[in-house]
This record gives structure tokens, C-alpha cells and sequence, in this order.
């Protein structure tokens, strides 16, 4: 998503530089994904006439291309390296790559430019502007040389590694057993459609699939990078409906408010908050015996999140659980299924129920 929404971003500077117009800054921040493609949103960012060189290529480098440069070479997430706002300095970046920083598609943007911006400290404001005189070109040149930044980014290889990206197709489920969960999701979802509906642990989407005919939007929550690219490129591909939108948040850690007084980019729980149903399949035994979060707050955190759930219970003697559990004796907190039921029953009714596996049920429930 990051790679596409960033030649995507180079797309629409070179559209408006044939149209006579300029991309004044290029934060990733303008891109948002609706139906499966990246779209531009900041009107602001365009300005008449051409100008002496590409003013977005700074902001450009440090929201996309230095972060996906550290990716493919040191394998660290871009996520992972978006401490600030302002992305991703050369600098940093250079620092980050070492010596991959002198391959010769980094050489110029991260390596040279770093030593640039470093050189360029101790100047004052009238030699600042002296340099950046400098370095204008014609107008065909800039073009050039937006069109050349595109092909470098477009040359990058990223590809998450994660823990889930194969989970659909790994899984310990048989065919029948999935089709009692896809049943039931469809059959929820069919009586409560709507605008948005969460999917909380998405994986690569076999069940944002199911809920997309009956919601305008369906929200694909999914921590781990690898399935969340494999459900992405799903809906690019139209394998899956263009309306579920893809967003890699740990609910365990959700990114918090940014910016201004935290409230300029709204924090994650405040950004999903209010929808029509939220489906946590395979998902609170992670939570619980996984993270180490009590149950009672799951559910408050679901409270939260909408009136009406489904709700996966997973037993502590199930396979996957065992897994979890693997590392230490036993978990801290009581998971069974009568413990289960008495914490969700104190906030939720349950509409419907029906069991997967001796050792799986799903819940149908709504806020009491």
C-alpha cells in the first residue's frame, strides 16, 4: 500500500506538471485508499506554473522513499521507522543502511542527499536560497527527473515478513468447520447491514469477503504486514470487493493520537469507534492468553468499538492456544468457557450461538 501509494503520488505530480501546474509537498499523509487505489485528497498541494526544481522531492524521499529503501534492505517495516510525523530523513535512513545506502539507485536520493542536507547546516538563510537557486532546471528536466524518481521507486522489492500471511491456508480448520464460521458471519451480518463493519484480525480477508455485500465499507484489521499485503493485493486484484479497506493496527497497540495536542491524525480506536459490527474471529485467545490482557477488558474495548459483535471463544486446550501457552505453565487469566460467557453476558445478550469445534463457539451478541 505504501509503494503504490507512492508512485501513485509521483502519477498525479507528473499529470499536473503536463497540465502546467506543481506539486507543492507530498506527504503520504494526502493519500487515502478508497476502493483498492490510492487517491490524492489535498487540493492544497497544487499550485500554478512550473518552478525551478521539484519542491514535493524532499517530503517525497522521507514519507516514502527512504522508508521503503530501509525496508528492502534492512528489512525493518516502514511502519516501524515513522517516529515523526515528518517520516524518514536521509540521514536517518543512511545511517539505518549502512553501506546499502551506496547502491546506485539510493546513491543520489539517501546517500548524496544526506551529506547535502548535513553540509547545508551551516549556512544562513540568503546561502540556503542560493543553493536552492542553484540547482533549478528547465522545465523538461524536472519532469525527467520525476518520471526517473518514479522508476526507482517502482524498482523497490518489498515484501513483509510476518507470522500470519499463511494462516488461511495453514490453519487447523477443516473445510466443513470453516464454512460453519463463514455461515454464521454471513448470517449476522444479513440482519444488521450497514455502513462500516470491523473485521479484527482480518488476516488476508476470507471473512471481510463474506461481511463486504452487506456494508458500504468493511474495515480489515490485521497486525501482521504479511497477510495484510496478501489481503490488499486481493482487493487490488479484484479477488476481493474494492469496499474493505485494509489497515495494519495491533488492537493490543493501537497507534495513538499524532500531531498537534495529539488531535491533528485521530488515534486509531477513535478512527474505527461507531461501527455497525465488529467480528473477532480467532481473535481474543491471543489477546487474553497471548498478550496477557484480562478479559473483562476485551470486552470493554469492544463496548467501545459497537453494540453488536461476533465473538469467537477458543478453549485453552485448543490447538493454537497450546501454542500460545507454550512459553509459560499457564495464563495468568481464567479463559474458559464459563469464564467466557459470564464476562461477556455482564455487557452483552447473546442473540445466537452455534459450535465449530469442541473446542471453538461463536457468539452472535449485542450490548445489553
Amino acid at each position: 500500500m505504501i509503494k503504490d501509494a507512492a508512485t501513485s503520488t509521483l502519477d498525479v505530480a507528473l499529470r499536473a506538471w503536463d497540465a502546467g501546474f506543481h506539486l507543492r509537498d507530498a506527504s503520504a499523509f494526502n493519500m487515502v485508499f478508497h476502493e483498492g487505489r490510492p487517491v490524492l485528497v489535498d487540493l492544497g498541494s497544487f499550485r500554478p506554473g512550473h518552478t525551478s526544481f521539484f519542491l514535493a522531492y524532499g517530503q517525497f524521499c522521507d514519507h516514502f522513499l527512504n522508508p521503503l529503501a530501509v525496508a528492502e534492505t534492512v528489512g525493518i517495516s516502514p511502519r516501524s521507522v515513522w517516529a515523526s510525523l515528518e517520516g524518514l530523513s536521509a540521514d536517518q535512513a543512511r545511517r539505518m543502511m549502512g553501506a546499502k545506502a551506496l547502491r546506485p539507485r539510493y546513491v543520489r536520493h539517501i546517500w548524496a542527499r544526506a551529506r547535502l542536507e548535513r553540509s547545508s547546516e551551516s549556512l544562513d538563510a540568503a546561502e540556503r536560497r542560493g543553493v536552492r537557486t542553484g540547482l533549478g532546471l528547465p522545465p523538461e528536466a524536472i519532469r525527467k527527473a520525476i518520471d526517473k524518481l518514479r522508476a526507482t521507486v517502482e524498482a523497490i522489492g518489498v515484501s513483509a515478513e510476518g507470522t500470519w500471511g499463511s494462516y488461511e491456508q495453514a490453519c487447523s480448520y477443516e473445510q466443513e468447520q470453516t464454512d460453519i464460521k463463514g455461515d454464521f458471519v454471513r448470517r449476522v451480518a444479513s440482519k444488521h447491514p450497514g455502513a462500516v463493519a470491523l473485521d479484527i484480525g482480518a488476516n488476508a480477508g476470507h471473512y471481510s469477503g463474506i461481511l463486504a455485500p452487506h456494508f458500504r465499507t468493511v474495515v480489515a484489521i490485521e497486525p501482521d504486514e504479511e497477510a495484510a499485503d496478501a489481503l490488499y493485493e486481493r482487493v487490488k486484484t479484484g479477488t476481493l470487493p474494492a469496499n474493505i479497506v485494509p489497515m495494519v493496527v495491533d488492537v493490543a497497540d493501537p497507534s495513538g493520537g499524532r500531531g498537534f495536542e495529539n488531535r491533528e491524525r485521530p488515534a486509531a480506536m477513535d478512527r474505527i469507534g461507531g461501527a455497525d459490527l465488529v467480528v473477532w474471529l480467532a481473535v481474543i485467545h491471543h489477546l487474553v492468553l497471548g498478550r496477557n490482557i484480562p478479559l473483562p477488558m476485551v470486552f470493554e474495548m469492544a463496548l467501545r468499538l459497537a453494540d453488536w459483535h461476533v465473538f469467537e471463544f477458543v478453549d485453552p486446550e485448543d490447538d493454537m492456544s497450546r501454542l500460545l501457552l507454550a512459553a509459560r505453565d499457564e495464563s495468568p487469566w481464567p479463559m474458559d468457557r464459563s469464564t467466557f460467557e459470564r464476562e461477556m453476558q455482564e455487557r452483552f445478550n447473546i442473540i445466537d450461538e452455534v459450535e465449530v469445534t469442541p473446542t471453538r463457539r461463536l457468539y452472535e451478541v449485542v450490548a445489553s
